[in-house]
This record gives structure tokens, sequence and C-alpha cells, in this order.
């Protein structure tokens, strides 16, 4: 390891150790500019949706530490969660031993998002996770993966949040429930319509849509908020327009006002 990359892991780990009631009036800019975390793109997002939760009580599991094979380096977010989550516990994966367990309040994993057992691990040592903020590997597939396996397990109002997401947007939707789907972005992008909009039709028996109240997109990322739905629980009655493959044109059903 070079003198640089030292001062760095020192740095990082000087900023863990200081204890978050001396940070409690710092906004959640100061506290990431501090850390060296989250993109100032996102800031703005993380702000109105933790406004008014900072002092309750959550556990954060956040997949992706950072920093490569710097033991300490990076891994701001970890550190900002913690003190800007005065009372929260703060759990993270990683594919390279951080060894943040160092620091109070978090704790680190080692494996990979797409590996049952690990994720199996971190469950049975958490028992409850309230949010879950995936800036993993970035794959597609692993954050389906990611998402199928551990929403379940999400506490009932919890929040999941994927970043630095890329897919392509379909011009159409598929007539399937979302727990049938197995393709990532198949998958996403019906889940964004379908919770987003009414002209797509309503699938009682759906789990995801049943247990998603609400999703946001920003650039690159996608907030979850699982909750029951306040809905009529009307009968699925697909439009009559769709293709003959079963799918649904989104232009259609968007201009159709």
């Amino acid at each position: 390891m070079s003198f640089r990359e030292r001062l760095k892991n020192y740095y990082f780990i000087f900023i863990g150790l200081i204890p978050s009631f001396f940070l409690v009036f710092l906004s959640l800019n100061l506290i990431m500019k501090i850390t060296r975390s989250v993109k100032p793109a996102y800031i703005d997002t993380y702000k109105s949706i933790f406004k008014n939760r900072r002092f309750n009580k959550y556990n954060i599991l956040e997949i992706g530490i950072g920093g490569h094979d710097l033991e300490h380096y990076k891994g701001g977010s970890l550190l900002m969660w913690k003190h800007y989550f005065l009372f929260s516990n703060i759990y993270g994966l990683d594919i390279i031993d951080k060894n943040y367990n160092i620091f109070p309040r978090i704790r680190s994993f080692v494996g990979s998002q797409t590996d049952e057992t690990t994720l199996n691990n971190i469950l049975a040592n958490i028992k409850k996770v309230d949010i879950i903020i995936d800036d993993g590997s970035h794959y597609l597939d692993h954050i389906f993966f990611s998402f199928k396996y551990l929403f379940d397990h999400l506490s009932d109002d919890g929040i999941y949040i994927i970043e630095d997401i890329k897919m392509p947007y379909l011009k159409s939707l598929e007539d399937t429930p979302l727990d049938k789907i197995t393709n990532p972005g198949l998958f996403f992008n019906n889940l964004i319509h379908r919770i987003n909009s009414s002209k797509f039709g309503e699938i009682v028996d759906d789990y995801y849509i049943n247990n998603i109240k609400r999703v946001i997109c920003k650039d690159q990322q996608i907030i979850i908020y699982k909750g029951k739905r306040n809905s009529k629980k009307l009968l699925n009655k697909f439009p009559s327009n769709k293709t003959k493959d079963g799918y649904i044109k989104i232009s259609d059903k968007l201009n159709n006002n």
C-alpha cells in the first residue's frame, strides 16, 4: 500500500471513530462532504426521503462499500449514514473484506450480492431490514436477484433504493404478474408503470403490486416504498388492444388519456 493510500485509510478511520453526537447539527450535505461519500446528484433525493427520519432507529443495509481492495478507503456512505442516523445500525456488504466492524454501529459482511448463503447470513444477523441501498455491482441481473431475494425481508413501510441502474426503456409491457417475470429490464419497467399508472390494469394477486405503495424514478435511481397499496382491488381486465403476443403498448396507453 502506498503512502497516499495509507493516509486515505487513516482519514476514514478517524472519521468513523468520531462520535456521531458531535455531528448532530451538521446537514446531510456537510456529512456527505466530510465522509466523501454519495454522489452530489443523489444528495437532494436523500434529503427529501430522510429529512424527517434522522432520529428514528433503523437497520440499514448498503450493498457495495466501494474503494476496491483498500481496507477502509471509501465506504464513506456507511460512515455518512452512521453519522446522520444517530440511533440506527448500519450494515454493509462487499466482495472485498473492508473491515468496517471497528466502527460503532457499523458491521460489514463479505460476499456477493447474488450469493444466497451470504444474504441469508446477513438476514440472520440483522433480523429486520428497514432501508436497503443497492450500490453494488450495478449489473442489472445482480440488482434484480438482490431485490427479489431481499424485498420480502424488508420491513413494512421500508425503503428499497437502487443506485446507478441502467436499463432500456421498453415500448411494451407484459400481461403477466411481476413475480412471474424473469427478465430484469421487463420486471422493473412493468413495476414502474403498473405502480404509477392505472392505465395498465390491476393484477389482484400480484405480490409486488399489492406490497409496493410508491415508486419514484430519478436519474439512474429507483426508490421503492414498501407498503400495502390503497387499492380498490379492481378485477384484472387488461385492455383489448394488447398485441398478439400478450404485450401492452406503453406509448398507446400513456397517450390515450
